[in-house]
């Protein structure tokens, strides 16, 4: 089942089902909200319920407060610098975290380069988000292949763990896509040509890096740092939240397995050893991408006619860490003198996740 692939002994994954915490917060803030605006969806029409739900409900206070506000380096994925012109680099979103008081920054990464090279990009990010933000704590939010970009920085450089307080990766592509070595080179390097793209030049290195193979065997021969707790958000779209434009690539993966967002395997999203907070009902382009703007290039049809709310996601997200997630271990100003080193910090965070995980993930039949 889809939950024994995420959460069983036999996955390999180590994963922690955090799901009816996560809900608790998310539901909170969207029924407060998404009514107003005249949306008659319902909580779990955007966040699945996929049984069994632990329905175990924390003690800290949902609140209509975040906390602590943070430093958040967005980690994109491929592609994403190709489409910056078309979604206004998502400034909606930026100034909505912004506005709450958090710092945001997106990483400068190249949209069609290996992990090798963006991880480098995000080591540099980090280091100056870190130095500018001062007592704010440092998260990553990752999308698609940038988790894997922030995973790779984490193993090449380590130092960046004393940094970095979380990392969320959302529609991951931690194990990579089976789609992935199927796809010409030439269809990636379209996204160049788009108008007023500014993506790196082909030929492009971003494909290898989401090889099944290649990320199975990058997963088994590195180990991730512990002090550094690790989330996952995974888009698992009913089929009327599919987009068209995803159908094809949809029953492609479904022919490996059905639970997929069209471009992703639901397991492959999870990073090994972190809390799953949920599965959202978007498909792998709806959780991340402003879609009025990009319909009006692509066309209507090619995308889902409801917008995600993004906005009740990242805000759940916010919440969850900074109140479920203990505040003395993650805010410094509320440290008494006698401070911890940031690792120290981290690792108190993180100790309820498996120790030192070295990832030897279960394989896949072949289809």
């Amino acid at each position: 089942t889809l939950l024994d692939d995420i959460f069983g002994a036999g996955s390999g994954l180590q994963a922690i089902d955090a799901r009816g915490e996560f809900r608790r917060i998310y539901c909170d803030i969207y029924e407060a909200r998404i009514p107003a605006t005249g949306d008659n969806r319902t909580c779990e029409d955007s966040l699945r319920r996929i049984p069994p739900e632990s329905d175990v409900i924390s003690s800290a206070p949902a609140g209509d407060e975040i906390v602590e506000s943070f430093a958040i380096l967005v980690a994109p994925g491929l592609g994403y610098d190709c489409f910056e012109s078309l979604t206004g680099d998502d400034q909606e979103l930026v100034r909505f975290a912004e506005a709450r008081g958090h710092v945001v920054r997106v990483a400068a990464t190249d949209g069609l380069a290996d992990s090798v090279q963006n991880a480098a990009v995000l080591r540099d990010a980090i280091i100056a988000l870190d130095e500018e933000s001062g007592s704010r704590r440092l998260l990553v939010l990752s999308y698609s292949k940038g988790t894997n970009d922030i995973l790779e920085a984490l193993v090449s450089y380590p130092d960046l763990a004393d940094r970095i307080s979380a990392v969320v990766g959302v529609a991951s592509a931690v194990g990579g896509s089976p789609l992935a070595p199927e796809a010409p080179l030439w269809t990636i390097n379209l996204l160049a040509r788009i108008p007023g793209a500014e993506c790196g030049t082909p030929p492009s290195g971003a494909l290898p890096s989401l090889y099944p193979d290649v990320r199975q065997k990058w997963l088994a021969e590195n180990t991730l740092p512990e002090s550094v707790p690790y989330f996952s958000i995974i888009s698992l779209p009913k089929p009327d939240q599919l987009a068209s434009g995803l159908r094809i690539s949809y029953r492609k993966l479904a022919k490996i397995d059905p639970h997929n967002d069209g471009q992703v395997i639901a397991r492959d999203q999870v990073i090994p050893g972190s809390r799953v907070l949920g599965f959202v009902n978007a498909d792998h382009w709806a959780i991340a991408l402003p879609l009025s703007r990009l319909s009006a290039f692509f066309g209507s049809t090619f995308f889902v006619r409801d917008e995600f709310p993004r906005d009740v996601l990242l805000e759940a997200i916010l919440r969850y860490i900074g109140t479920v997630v203990p505040i003395t271990q993650l805010n410094p100003s509320l440290i008494q003198p006698s401070q911890p080193s940031k690792c120290a910090r981290n690792r108190a965070v993180h100790s309820a996740s498996p120790p030192s995980l070295t990832f030897n993930r279960r394989r896949r039949k072949s289809v």
